[in-house]
């Protein structure tokens, strides 16, 4: 009984963990390319 809520404990732990390791890595890479981009020019 013990282990079999410890494993779920540790299972949706880790999912949350992940979901904010995700968010986290993929606002970093979004500035990056964001700061990277070249500016439009316009020609006359």
């Amino acid at each position: 009984m013990w282990v079999a809520l410890g494993s779920v404990v540790v299972l949706i732990a880790a999912l949350v963990y992940g979901s904010l390791r995700w968010r986290t890595a993929t606002k970093v890479m979004l500035s990056r390319l964001e700061a990277a981009r070249l500016p439009i020019e316009v020609k006359n």
